[in-house]
């Protein structure tokens, strides 16, 4: 590929990523915190740089080694204690993968319990994975929720050590390594999302990065190890593809770069043949998988592709997923009524979109991508339980957890743009073949959930890594050390740190505007023909809820033509009586810390009735089991959340 080329594609590729530093800086709830975001930027710039490479550069390897030792102890350690005192309650896709998955692993091959398999197949192969690690962990006695997040923790400090070990095997000095130590430490990526839900989306992220380090370290390998790692990238990439598709993109990249550059991919002829042919072979696996587990596509429930297109351009979602445009297509009778649907509507929405809007939603779906705020609360409806002591710093470890993610990801993408823009205007520079594939592979995963696909902040997470590796690519050189104007730079940046943090500071204690103080939100759902169960009239159903903070809002979730009645008993006796409002049963009023419980009787004890009941199966859903008659079911549970709110 020739220079202007690849600077060309530098140069169009700046543009998402000044998009995700201007949103990500305007995107805070305040102005004042936008002056940090840009204060902690400059003081970084203009002080915290050149002055840690100072200190940094005195550290011997061997203290460096003790750094990254003490670092991921200190990780797994909040890991643990974040996974005993805050379970997550786990919703929605998740959830549903995990429960079919305990059922294969009990020898259960029936998919027909809800509809949710049939409608979305690609996640057919995580619950056959998923369930391939519950049989491990059952012969060790290990409890399903153990399991789970042993897995969690597996994938999640692999990856991140992974990332730590690429590092240090490239720098030569030690502050990228203490940078990267400090991120991925103090980030909330570490203890939220990839740590509370097993999903799709890190096991992507592990093979991407898999893939790049292979192509990295492909000339330090020894022959055997070569043939070793090409027999590797094939299992990963097959295992990969299977269970999150879009990863094609990297084959893709592979051959568009294998177009320009044909000269230098012969050098990395064997692991690019390797990735290739595990990805050719990810669809004929899936039908022998799908045979194997007695799985069969079920065309009356399916979507059609064209589904994901149209969501795409959803200018009232933003091109995420759209839960009206799904409901529309569930009440189409056939796959083939779907599809004429969309290819009517589908073009009617393009034009009302216009040129302008369609360029709109595009800049808007950038923004998505990189939006990290919300993605410490993907898939989960709050904490089953928060501690008493933990409600009074509740905001302040939410607002950590947006600011931790949006402050370590603006320093990634300020460092990219500026070595894109170095490199950009160099017309001298000589670019390799690695950094035209993770250029390529950057901006196809880009293109495609800009341009074509639904978009979710969760999939720009790998943009994201493949920026970081390019970083890693042009390792910066010792800035210049910090002279006198190091330290009227250095007031100023701690002087409106401080303005701008006193008022956080002092309302940190606060309680947030909502928050959710006890749920259980795991389901099956009723979308997918999730049948409720029926119980006799003089069945009683009740259930314990420990409230360690005042709430003002408490619903149960309620079937269609509910016919029983709620009441809430309190540890004095006092019984408040929940209202039947839509889908769930509602109490709306000061309710102070304490135990109470949830009963749930008949209205006449001779009728059948209907009471919406999740069964974990062996997965433990809620601190306190749910009793009927009188005999406590242990991962049986209703559907309920309490709120606090302002």
């Amino acid at each position: 590929m020739s220079n202007k080329i690849y600077r060309g594609l530098l140069l169009a590729f700046s543009l998402p990523v000044t998009i995700g530093i201007i949103s990500n800086l305007l995107t805070i709830h305040s102005w004042q915190l936008s002056i940090m975001m840009i204060a902690f930027l400059c003081g970084y710039y203009l002080w915290l740089r050149p002055y840690f490479w100072r200190i940094s550069s005195h550290l011997t390897n061997q203290q460096i080694q003790m750094v990254i030792y003490a670092t991921f102890a200190f990780i797994l350690v909040v890991q643990i204690g974040i996974l005993i005192v805050l379970p997550a309650t786990v919703y929605h896709d998740p959830f549903r993968v995990l429960y079919q998955a305990q059922l294969i692993s009990h020898g259960d091959r029936s998919w027909s319990e809800i509809t949710y398999f049939w409608r979305y197949s690609n996640n057919v192969a995580i619950t056959w994975f998923l369930s391939r690690w519950l049989i491990v962990t059952n012969a060790c006695h290990l409890s399903v929720y153990w399991s789970v997040h042993l897995l969690n923790l597996i994938l999640l400090d692999g990856f991140l050590a992974l990332i730590v070990y690429a590092v240090h095997q490239c720098s030569q000095q030690q502050l990228p390594i203490l940078t990267v130590l400090m991120l991925i430490s103090c980030s909330a990526v570490s203890y939220t999302y990839f740590l509370q839900v097993f999903y799709t989306d890190l096991p992507l992220l592990l093979a991407v990065l898999l893939d790049w380090l292979t192509f990295l370290f492909w000339r330090r390998l020894s022959t055997a190890q070569r043939w070793w790692a090409s027999g590797g990238l094939v299992v990963l990439n097959l295992s990969a593809q299977m269970i999150k598709s879009n990863l094609i993109i990297i084959g893709i990249a592979l051959l568009l770069t294998c177009c320009f550059n044909p000269t230098a991919s012969k050098k990395y002829r064997q692991p690019i043949i390797a990735i290739l042919i595990g990805l050719c072979l990810a669809t004929p696996t899936n039908w022998v998988l799908n045979a194997n587990i007695n799985f069969q596509d079920n065309a009356r429930y399916q979507f059609p592709l064209l589904h994901w297109f149209n969501m795409g351009y959803n200018s009232q979602t933003a091109g995420r997923y759209s839960h009206r445009d799904a409901r529309i297509l569930r009440r189409l009778p056939s796959k083939q009524a779907r599809q004429q649907y969309l290819q009517h509507h589908f073009p009617q929405r393009l034009r009302r979109l216009g040129g302008l809007g369609i360029i709109r939603l595009w800049f808007q779906k950038i923004a998505i991508l990189f939006d990290v705020q919300s993605l410490p609360r993907a898939y989960t409806g709050g904490f089953q339980q928060i501690p008493r002591s933990y409600s009074r710093w509740q905001r302040g470890f939410h607002l950590w957890g947006q600011w931790s993610n949006q402050l370590a990801l603006l320093l990634i993408l300020s460092l990219a743009l500026q070595q894109i823009w170095t490199i950009a205007w160099n017309r001298h520079y000589q670019h390799t073949w690695l950094e035209i594939f993770t250029i390529i592979a950057a901006g196809g995963f880009l293109l495609f959930h800009t341009l074509i696909w639904e978009t979710e902040n969760r999939y720009g997470q790998v943009i994201i890594l493949l920026l970081g590796g390019y970083l890693l690519l042009h390792l910066p050189q010792p800035p210049k050390p910090a002279t006198t104007v190091g330290t009227p730079a250095m007031l100023v940046t701690i002087g409106v740190l401080l303005l701008c943090l006193t008022p956080q500071i002092l309302t940190r204690a606060t309680k947030p505007a909502t928050m959710v103080v006890t749920a259980q939100r795991s389901q099956l759902s009723h979308q997918y023909h999730f049948k409720t169960p029926e119980f006799p009239g003089q069945t009683r159903f009740s259930q314990t809820l420990l409230i360690n903070h005042a709430v003002n809002k408490l619903w149960v979730l309620a079937p269609k033509r509910a016919n029983a009645e709620v009441e809430l008993l309190d540890s004095g006796g006092q019984i408040r009586r929940l209202v039947l409002q839509k889908k769930t049963w509602v109490y709306r009023g000061f309710l102070p810390a304490g135990q109470y419980k949830l009963v749930i009787k008949a209205h006449h004890p001779h009728q059948r009735m209907r009471i919406v009941v999740t069964d974990g199966l062996n997965y433990r859903l809620a601190p306190h089991p749910l009793v009927i008659n009188g005999q406590a079911k242990p991962y049986y549970s209703l559907i309920y959340a309490a709120h606090y709110s302002q």
